[in-house]
């Protein structure tokens, strides 16, 4: 049975942005209640779990399962992780846009869903919680409008072990 809260919550993405074109995301993914789950930092290093590992393992697969895609720089940490994505917009060519929250395929938002549903269900295995949440709802993205902006983001996802002070650390977007 739905919750009647759910059709309240509003889109996170824009509206007017065609997420299939070629662009570059700086995404964060947090886990279900900002769970620790995917290992612990020790020492300013991420030490991964078995659940972390099949995090990697995933994100590590998104080039070759999708070949719109290239991954760029990426830290799973004990409860969120954060990529870099960039698209080449190929996925745009025949694919029409179905309503303002619709998950076109080859969008952001279509490579995302499919990446938290594998991780979802082989962490669910690995744990013996069959329909458990590994995930929250939604995640944040920001569009890498420049190198400049790229090389921050990237910067940060590499300090991120080295920086981190546990779980309900915001960060920015």
């Amino acid at each position: 049975m739905s919750n009647p809260e759910d059709h309240l919550r509003r889109s996170l993405r824009f509206r007017d942005r065609d997420y299939r074109a070629r662009a570059s995301y700086f995404v964060t993914l947090c886990t279900y209640l900002r769970e620790p789950l995917f290992g612990v930092v020790v020492g300013q290093q991420m030490e991964l779990s078995d659940l972390g590992k099949v995090v990697e393992a995933e994100w590590r697969n998104c080039e070759e399962l999708r070949p719109e895609v290239r991954s760029g720089a990426f830290v799973v940490m004990p409860d969120h992780m954060h990529g870099i994505l960039h698209l080449d917009g190929s996925s745009r060519s025949g694919v029409t846009f179905a309503g303002a929250y619709r998950r076109p395929k080859g969008s952001l938002g279509s490579l995302i869903a499919g990446f938290k549903a594998s991780c979802t269900s082989q962490i669910n295995i690995l744990r013996s919680t069959p329909g458990a949440r590994v995930w929250q709802r939604n995640y944040r993205e920001s569009h890498i409008r420049n190198d400049e902006h790229l090389f921050h983001a990237t910067r940060y996802i590499e300090r991120n072990p080295l920086d981190y002070r546990g779980p309900h650390r915001r960060f920015p977007p």
